[in-house]
């Protein structure tokens, strides 16, 4: 594939592509140079980063800018608050009636917000630092929040989605992006964008690897929305310890300051050959690094996502227990085997089985991921028949 070839197919497939894009693919061309040696799913995953990275060094001007024009307006202590720092930023979309599901979005994410103070966690809402420069206080909250909850509509992707760079939303979310990823939670707010299948763009991008430990599907009055905000607030508290022991052994973390830099155009120049690593010294995953990876291999099954999958059993492989990982359970005892099986992923199939998963393992019902592929009949469901059968 040659540099205008490339530039043609990555301006169809990424979503907001545009001339800046195809001029630092330009830019790092070299004659003669062709790009067949990386597959398509590579050169889309190096176009969404290259979108995204431009983009936040835009979003980071505009909060820079923010600040200068509005060095006079601090953020306010709200509640209890105090300037050692909050435990979760609430990130949402003020949608409403016709254009939310016939809910009122703010409303309930106001009724989290008290729920969750009532369990102690300390909380970034909008609502409560409408003084001052708006820009500079959301800027100040992600950058003191240990964690950042993204209440997800299908407005709130469209609009974190969307062309208009001043939308706090999109501000918002691509700050957080921007600085500190690992901290961010998925909470999904409507049935249509229950799970990781029903997202796109940014948010998917980001979170389609996480978990939803809580979800305010069925609304804020339903009988389960207690113990939804109780798993939530054990969720916040999960990441801001998981998050404070990353710190603690790497302690350079990524500075609001500092712009995004533009990625390496080769997507896999940063893969050694395999026969050039030295066998890594294996160490025991501790609970959290168990569930933690478990949690995201196994939305990375679910959707498909093979690359994904491939960099996360690469750092199971470090764990002389990354059997614990590679065979989590969720809820329903479905394992990733189950869910790669189920929706038909067989790349991932193949994956996990390389990395042995457990094809006997049987869930709440007594299935099988062998049942599962055969129940399923989704995507390449027959390969994953005949892989799983073949591993017997």
């Amino acid at each position: 594939m040659g540099t205008e070839q490339l530039v043609e197919f990555l301006s169809h497939k990424i979503p907001c592509w545009n001339d800046d894009c195809s001029a630092i693919i330009r830019s790092q061309h070299v004659a003669g140079d062709v790009f067949f040696e990386n597959s398509k799913e590579d050169w889309m995953h190096y176009g969404f980063i290259l979108v995204y990275a431009l983009r936040l060094t835009k979003l980071q001007n505009i909060i820079l800018s923010g600040q200068s024009a509005g060095a006079s307006g601090g953020g306010i202590p709200v509640d209890g608050d105090d300037e050692d720092g909050i435990d979760a930023f609430l990130t949402h979309d003020w949608g409403k009636g016709d254009e939310n599901n016939g809910r009122d979005n703010h409303a309930e994410v106001a009724a989290v917000n008290t729920a969750l103070k009532q369990r102690g966690i300390r909380t970034w809402f909008d609502q409560d630092r409408m003084e001052g420069v708006i820009t500079k206080q959301m800027q100040q909250g992600i950058d003191r929040a240990a964690t950042v909850v993204t209440f997800i509509t299908k407005r709130y992707m469209s609009k974190v989605d969307g062309d208009n760079e001043k939308d706090n939303c999109q501000r918002e979310f691509l700050y957080a992006q921007l600085t500190k990823p690992e901290a961010m939670i998925a909470v999904p707010m409507h049935q249509d964008c229950s799970h990781p299948g029903l997202w796109k763009g940014p948010v998917l991008f980001t979170l389609g690897s996480k978990l939803a430990a809580a979800n305010v599907v069925d609304g804020v009055n339903s009988a389960n929305f207690k113990a939804q905000m109780d798993a939530l607030a054990s969720e916040i508290r999960r990441v801001m310890k998981l998050v404070a022991s990353q710190k603690s052994t790497n302690p350079r973390t990524p500075s609001a300051q500092q712009a995004p830099s533009v990625p390496a155009l080769n997507p896999q120049a940063s893969r050694s050959p395999a026969s050039a690593r030295e066998p890594p010294l294996k160490v025991e995953a501790t609970s959290d690094e168990v569930n933690s990876l478990g949690k995201s291999l196994s939305n990375a099954a679910f959707n498909g996502q093979a690359a994904e999958v491939e960099r996360l059993l690469q750092s199971v492989d470090k764990f002389s227990n990354g059997s614990a990982i590679v065979n989590r359970r969720n809820l329903y005892q479905w394992t990733p085997l189950h869910r790669a099986a189920y929706n038909g992923h067989s790349d991932v199939v193949k994956q996990l089985m390389q990395a042995g998963a457990d094809i006997n393992a049987k869930d709440d019902d007594g299935h099988t991921p062998l049942n599962e592929a055969e129940s399923g009949k989704n995507n390449n469901w027959q390969e994953c028949v005949r892989l799983l059968k073949g591993g017997r």
